[in-house]
């Protein structure tokens, strides 16, 4: 007897980077959408796959209401023997409930997290810093080994997300992620030969550590600068920047966010989460990426770090890199560390089906 298959998916908004990551799995697993067998189900009536089943009386709410629908929705489902179980997206290793209650047979991809945070390079209040460091470093460091002895104790499959991820879990064969890089020399001279309409492109959600305040305080300076800037913002902080110094582009899909890569210099990355995928495809295509040491997107390649390990540069000083950074010509004589994606993920960033 040929077993169902059920993918949960808490987000599958192609907009989103989990979204596009649990379409990214659906693709690699061979979960196909006209399939009779495969059975979607998510909080998100509005998912852009068919076969979608929102659940009775719930729509997407945002953090802890996510994390709660998915876990009454793996218990509803556990004992299911007629059924094969996917888990997509929200899966940060720190969430070890879910990691608990899963049946052992299940399928969880993409599995996400980041880097410990140096406090030193969020520019917000020192309270908040302070609350930041001890949540991320120690509350959030503790929960995920507690989530990585679950997952080996109960030999969960699990697929890691990102390099960082999968050294975590000691799953350090590629092919156990998506997204992987290497130390792969590389003469690139595409970027020479763009028309580039912006000098510089950043992008922005609500997460805490996506930098804000300190993104607030530079586009003024960029514009003093004379430099051209593209902001792509999605949720409620749009309205924080609706009056700066740039052009805004508010919740935009990925086809008009991969067409004003491709017509910038340079993106400018002040999150200091993991890289996400803004910052992977900008890598992809080429762009300097301007960013803090010891992030997730100072290990992509062309990646160029904006202070040092130890230091917090007032805005200004770092205004001033970005455009000292931005104006010096690259060495296409120089070999550079490029990205090496798995077939699967580099197929998706560069697809002209974007």
């Amino acid at each position: 007897m040929i077993k169902k298959r059920l993918i949960i998916a808490c987000d599958l908004d192609p907009r989103s980077g989990e979204g596009r990551l649990a379409h990214l799995f659906i693709e690699q697993m061979g979960l196909n959408k006209d399939d009779n067998d495969c059975l979607f189900l998510t909080p998100n009536t509005e998912a852009d796959i068919s076969k979608t089943t929102a659940a009775p009386g719930r729509r997407l709410f945002r953090y802890w209401g996510v994390y709660l629908w998915l876990w009454l929705e793996i218990l509803k489902y556990r004992r299911c023997q007629q059924t094969e179980l996917f888990i997509l997206n929200y899966l940060p290793v720190w969430n070890f409930v879910t990691f608990l209650i899963i049946p052992r047979s299940a399928h969880l991809a993409p599995l996400t997290g980041g880097p410990p945070l140096n406090s030193r390079h969020l520019y917000t209040t020192y309270h908040h810093r302070c609350i930041q460091s001890v949540l991320r470093n120690v509350v959030l460091t503790a929960l995920s080994k507690l989530s990585g002895l679950i997952i080996k104790i109960r030999r969960l499959n699990v697929k890691p997300a990102t390099p960082f991820v999968s050294k975590f879990l000691e799953q350090e064969n590629s092919q156990h992620f998506f997204i992987t890089t290497s130390l792969t020399p590389l003469k690139d001279t595409s970027v020479n030969q763009r028309q580039n309409r912006y000098d510089l492109i950043a992008y922005t959600n609500d997460h805490p550590l996506k930098n804000n305040e300190l993104l607030k305080n530079l586009l003024p300076l960029f514009a003093q600068k004379k430099m051209r800037v593209a902001l792509v913002a999605k949720g409620n902080c749009v309205k924080d920047f609706s009056n700066s110094a740039c052009d805004l582009y508010e919740n935009i899909s990925r086809d008009d966010v991969a067409e004003l890569l491709e017509k910038s210099n340079a993106a400018l990355i002040c999150s200091l989460e993991g890289a996400g995928l803004f910052a992977q495809e900008a890598a992809v295509l080429g762009l300097k990426i301007l960013c803090f040491p010891d992030t997730g997107a100072s290990f992509l390649p062309s990646a160029e770090i904006l202070c040092k390990k130890n230091d917090r540069p007032s805005v200004s000083q770092i205004a001033d890199v970005v455009a000292a950074k931005i104006n010096r010509p690259p060495d296409v004589n120089t070999n550079i560390e490029m990205a090496k994606f798995v077939n699967e993920a580099k197929d998706y960033f560069t697809s002209d089906n974007r």
